[in-house]
Order: structure tokens, then sequence, then C-alpha cells
């Protein structure tokens, strides 16, 4: 269980060090949430064990099971954990227009930055997947100055000036870059990633403002910062 908290509201299943499952645990431990953390190692294949996949067809972390509701999804999950738990309304607003921006900062963060920017410069890095080409890195390093960090600076103006894409206080896209900003920023510090002003200012911001950061991230910088890290080769993922 949680340390920090009292008793489990909902079970939470992953790895409490990894990109996908952290932006769950932030939204629980800074919305003060009780939780059950059961560790699913993926490299050890437990996410393929029968009791899991019946759990979780899809068998992939994190997957929640607030009795008897089982959901997967990261983004659904902290969504749901919001209105199930009302946490704090600036993680994902009532207000229409506010929390269409939090869903389109969402979106974009799924189906662009993690990606075209995430999935190039940290997941070779993790030995997850073969290392681009020098071409197809230079046209990410192009595609993030010109395109994707605009982008995102709009999407912190529209919070009403910022300085995250929720205003003062950080909503779930926030949490969503926040780990990965972290995660690419140190262990990959010579990327094209790390050397971004406007994306290191942006991280920097968000760390000020979760009140409860260093409780979740210890370990997840210690596991993810080592020399091997979490993967050391391609091919240590299990098929």
């Amino acid at each position: 269980k949680n340390p920090a908290m009292s008793a489990a509201s909902f079970k939470l299943y992953g790895e409490p060090h990894s990109v996908s499952t952290l932006p769950v645990i932030m939204t629980a431990v800074e919305g003060g949430v009780a939780y059950e953390m059961v560790e699913v190692t993926l490299e050890k294949g437990e996410h393929l064990a029968p009791d899991f996949r019946k759990l979780n067809p899809m068998h992939c972390v994190p997957t929640i099971d607030d009795n008897g509701f089982v959901l997967w999804e990261a983004r659904a999950i902290c969504k749901y954990l919001c209105g199930k738990y009302g946490l704090p309304d600036h993680f994902y607003p009532k207000d229409l227009q506010k929390r269409a921006a939090c869903d389109m900062a969402l979106d974009f963060h799924q189906g662009i930055y993690y990606p075209r920017i995430t999935f190039k410069v940290l997941y070779p890095a993790c030995g997850w997947v073969p290392k681009y080409s020098e071409k197809e890195m230079q046209e990410a390093e192009r595609e993030l100055n010109e395109d994707i960090w605009p982008a995102m600076q709009r999407m912190i103006e529209m919070s009403g000036g910022g300085p995250l894409m929720g205003g003062e206080k950080p909503n779930l896209a926030d949490f969503q870059f926040g780990v990965h900003l972290l995660t690419t920023i140190g262990r990959c510090p010579d990327s094209f990633v790390a050397k971004h002003a406007g994306l290191t200012a942006y991280l920097a911001a968000i760390k000020a403002r979760c009140s409860k950061w260093e409780t979740y991230m210890t370990s997840h910088v210690t596991e993810f910062f080592s020399p091997s890290g979490p993967v050391s080769t391609f091919h240590d993922l299990p098929e």
C-alpha cells in the first residue's frame, strides 16, 4: 500500500517507475486518494500471467480494480479517479472549455508528443527499440522546434498565461508531460529534449507546483537514471 496514505480505495496494477503508470500515481497521490500498488513487471512477463489476462485481456499496465470495476488506459483511469473521488477541479476541470483544453492536451501528448519525441529519444536509450538514424533524429528535433513546442506554448497560453497547461496549478496533461520530460531529460541528458530551454522550464514549473513530487518520483529517478536502466538491451523485452 502507498505508505503515505491510509486504507486503500483501489488496486493499481503496474510498475511504479514506468512512464505509463506514474501519471496515475501522481493523480492519486497529489489528490490524496489511497491505493494498493500491485507490481506487474513487464520485463518478467508478469503481465502475461493467466490471472492478469483474466483481469485485463489486453494485459497492459496501468490497470485498476476499484471494488470490481476494472479499467485500463492511463488517461481514462486518471479521468475516472477525478470524478469518482472528487479530486481538485484543476486536475480535470468541470468548466467545458477548460476541460476541452485539457482533453486536447492529453490527446496531443498521446498522439503527437509521445510517438514523435518520447518514443524516438527515450525508448532507444532504454533499449526498448532500435536506435533511429541521424536523419530521423534531426527531423524529430525540427518537428519539436517548429511544430510541437509552439503548439505546447499555445496550450499553456490558453490556460490564462500558464506557466502550466492547467494554469497556475497542474492538470492531468501536465502530469503526463511531467513524467515524460523528467524521464527523458534525466536518462538522455545530451538529447535535444534536455537542451530545450522551453521544455526544461516547463518541467521545473510542474515540479514546483506538485507538492508531493518527491513522494512518488524518488524510486522512479533511482530506477530509470541508473547506468543500465530498467532494460539494458532491446532483446531483453519478452516476446
